[in-house]
């Protein structure tokens, strides 16, 4: 599934009723294609996000009426400006005048309003991360300083409000970023500490699964899926012992689609090692349709492209996708032999975790 394109997002934005004034559509759109043809010329590189920045400020410039808290000055903002400092930071980690452009476009982008939109909390959550981690690592060769009270003022920027779903969605992504940087700055106590918060109300948050497991606590994938001849599979009780590929895709996917191939290889080379693969079939009727109607088109689906593996099927978006984060397609998780998630976001690297999974007690 395929991210919300920047038109349509940026289209939404400007529709809003909320905020008289925005940028326009044709600049801001014009500075985001810009910023996507990055040249592999690290001087090349360099002369292209400076013309970006030096257009964005002016873009900004002539349109001192559009407030902080309109939405396309916080797209532009978060969605061309950081990025473009951050790729100068990246080439030039020596210059301070990179750097400290860099603080001050992710300390605006941290420092937004806005709580709704596409992304938002992830951007708006790494921003602050950005942030903590210039403060622990002030400079790329120095080994950590202060990093407990700054991973802790990264958690706080984010507090957790009762009966407020938005707050709980930026503190439990701030909660995941802070773990992120405790193992990086090997602050364990204070990374086991979120590791428990996290499995206790946050497996769903994007990244969430990953950082449990680099931080030593990976989470046990529970749950149930129904194959297509009927039978139910129960994690972890009838996987123990495997390892398992849960490849969650679905016919309308196109990426899905193009990346059968792929597992059909891995199926093929590991299913004599113990490894189990599971398609997980995220199709759900469509227009018209009725549910036998989808169940028998993905059926003669899997049947045309002799799809030999394990395949499941559910009508709906899969409740274990929805429990573990699976917000987008194709999406694969690698399972080890405890029912424990190795990693959730293997794709395109699965034989090098299998290979680790496999060797692990």
């Amino acid at each position: 599934m395929k991210a919300l394109p920047f038109s349509l997002f940026l289209a939404y934005a400007l529709a809003s009723p909320l905020v008289a004034n925005e940028l326009p559509e044709d600049v801001t759109g014009a500075l985001y294609q810009k910023a996507k043809a990055q040249p592999q010329e690290r001087a090349e590189r360099i002369q292209l996000n400076e013309a970006i920045l030096a257009d964005a400020r002016k873009c900004l410039a002539e349109h001192p009426d559009v407030p902080p808290s309109a939405a396309s000055r916080d797209i532009l903002v978060r969605r061309v400006m950081l990025p473009a400092a951050m790729r100068l930071n990246r080439d030039e980690p020596a210059s301070p005048a990179y750097r400290e452009q860099m603080r001050e476009l992710a300390t605006e982008v941290a420092s937004s309003t806005l709580t709704e939109g596409h992304r938002l909390v992830e951007e708006k959550v790494a921003a602050a991360s950005l942030l903590a981690e210039m403060e622990i690592w002030p400079e790329a060769d120095h080994a950590p300083r202060e990093a407990s009270a700054s991973i802790r003022k990264l958690i706080e920027r984010f507090p957790l409000k009762a009966d407020d779903k938005t707050s709980a969605a930026f503190h439990g992504q701030a909660l995941v970023s802070a773990t992120r940087l405790a193992v990086a700055a090997k602050e364990k106590s204070l990374a086991d500490e979120f590791c428990k918060d996290i499995g206790g109300s946050y497996l769903s948050t994007a990244g969430a699964l990953d950082v449990l497991s680099a931080a030593g606590h990976p989470a046990s994938f529970e749950g149930e899926l129904n194959t297509l001849d009927g039978k139910t599979l129960r994690f972890p009780e009838d996987t123990k012992g495997k390892v398992v590929v849960l490849d969650f895709w679905a016919t309308w996917c196109v990426p899905c689609v193009a990346s059968l191939p792929h597992v059909r290889e891995i199926h093929e080379k590991f299913k004599d090692r113990g490894v189990l693969v599971v398609g997980v079939s995220c199709d759900t009727p469509m227009a018209k349709e009725t549910p036998d109607d989808n169940r028998a088109k993905v059926a003669a689906f899997i049947k045309a492209k002799d799809l030999s593996w394990t395949q499941t099927y559910s009508g709906i978006w899969p409740k274990v996708a929805e429990k573990y984060g699976v917000s987008s397609i194709p999406t694969v998780f690698v399972l080890g032999k405890d029912g424990r998630i190795v990693s959730a976001a293997a794709r395109g690297r699965e034989g090098e975790l299998i290979e680790r999974a496999l060797s692990a007690p």
